[in-house]
């Protein structure tokens, strides 16, 4: 009797999992992250490809720099590592890929590329593609790691 009530429970208990609704797919939280680095890719179409090509991985890691890309074709994350990027494609369609986007800055007409500092302001923006060493010069900056700067907090 015990075991049949054990079973029923284990029944009960899958059912009421598979009942739970399912979220729709979220984009990494970012909160904790000192710095972020958001490419909006709405203008020509190989403007993120080349980007990503460009980034020195190793240097973003040593940085905590993490990547959010955004464009018509899709959405990912890249979190840098020494050895290259983890990449997580994010399965929205058009509409929830723009909105993403628009929810983290982005201007759906152009390209740009965002960089929010620690505090989640927004630090820089850029219309053309970001060299390493540029970004790396202001990330290792007095005026981006001061904490009475704004930037850094």
């Amino acid at each position: 009797m015990a075991f049949q009530t054990l079973i029923l429970a284990g029944t009960i208990a899958i059912a009421a999992v598979s009942d739970v609704p399912k979220a729709g797919p979220v984009l990494r939280d970012f909160s904790n992250d000192p710095v972020r680095l958001v490419i909006c890719n709405f203008g020509d179409a190989d403007f993120a490809h080349t980007q990503l090509n460009q980034i020195n991985w190793a240097g973003y890691a040593e940085r905590q720099v993490t990547v959010a890309e955004f464009s018509e074709a899709r959405a990912a994350t890249h979190v840098s590592t020494a050895f290259g990027p983890m990449s997580q494609v994010m399965s929205l369609n058009l509409t929830g890929r723009k909105r993403e986007a628009r929810e983290q800055g982005c201007n759906l007409e152009t390209n740009e590329i965002i960089l929010f500092g620690k505090s989640g302001q927004v630090v820089a923006r850029w219309n053309d593609f970001l060299g390493n060493d540029d970004l790396f010069q202001l990330l290792d900056s007095d005026k981006f790691t001061s904490p009475s700067s704004g930037i850094a907090n």
